[in-house]
This record gives C-alpha cells, structure tokens and sequence, in this order.
C-alpha cells in the first residue's frame, strides 16, 4: 500500500491531491492501492514509504524515516521538521532553488519546472524537464499535487490536469 498523508488542514490541497490522483487512476492501476489521508494534530508513526505533503499550518514534529515530503519552501516549520530526519524533501516554489518551480503562469496552464532529479516511490529516476499544468487549484495545491503524481511514477508527457 501507498500512503499519501496531508499534514495540516488545507482543503485546496486536499481537493487538488485527491482529484488528480482519481484523475490519472488509469495509469496507477498496475501499482498497490493507494491510501489518501490528512492529518491535523495527533497522529501516530508515519509508516515508511510514504509519501507526506506539508500543509502551511501544520506546526507539528513528524516521526519516522524513509518518507517523500513535499513542502513550500514558504513553510519554516516544515522545513524545521525535515531537518536532520534523513527524509528526502521535494520543495515547491518560485525560488530557483526549489524542487518543482513554476516556470511562468497564465490563465489557462502553468509552465512548471522539475529543477533536478528525483526518485519516485519506486525508484524509478525522473530526470528534470518543464511540463504544463492546467488547474483550477491554488498555486501550491498545483505543485504539489504535480509533485505527488511523479513520486507516484506519472511521467507528464503532455503535462498534468489537476
């Protein structure tokens, strides 16, 4: 099983991870079933393999190792909780030092970048390239959610719809 957990109460974000994962549904079939969950204050262990998306008000620690975090680069207290945990960290932002990068932005689609190269949760490598998003969800939300389809091994050949 894949555990997707959204920390913190962001129903923007939740509502963007949560339709483009029923939304590319066809091509994740051929993996394990994949567990969506938030979580706002109190939670027990994260199990490994996970993959875990900051919300901006989640202030908490996280426990465990061995997960995928996604996190605005905006997001001090994320950014705190990832600190020496041994967890790799997809940062999505503006800056040219984030992970995923909008590249620009206009009305209809996002021009985003994957700045550098990451595993997904199969190991799989996903080597940098720009691709468009289309989405009606807040900037982060779009990121994210875009973040989440490539760990998940979505590869976005005529980019994403979230």
């Amino acid at each position: 099983m894949i555990n997707i957990r959204i920390l913190g109460r962001d129903k923007d974000l939740s509502e963007s991870i949560c339709s483009s994962v029923e939304h590319y549904g066809d091509m994740l079939c051929k993996r394990e079933n994949i567990f969506i969950s938030s979580v706002s204050e109190n939670f027990e262990d994260i199990p490994n393999n996970s993959i875990v998306v900051f919300c901006s008000n989640f202030k908490n620690k996280i426990c465990g190792k061995n997960h995928l975090a996604v996190f605005s680069s905006e997001n001090h207290h994320a950014i705190e909780a990832l600190n020496g945990s041994g967890n790799i960290a997809i940062s999505c932002g503006m800056s040219a030092k984030d992970t995923l990068s909008a590249a620009s932005i206009t009305d209809e689609k996002r021009m985003v970048s994957l700045q550098r190269t990451i595993r997904s949760i199969d190991g799989e490598i996903i080597e940098p390239r720009d691709f468009y998003i289309k989405s009606s969800h807040g900037f982060y939300a779009s990121l994210a959610a875009s973040a989440v389809l490539l760990l998940l091994g979505i590869m976005p050949e005529y980019g994403f719809e979230i």
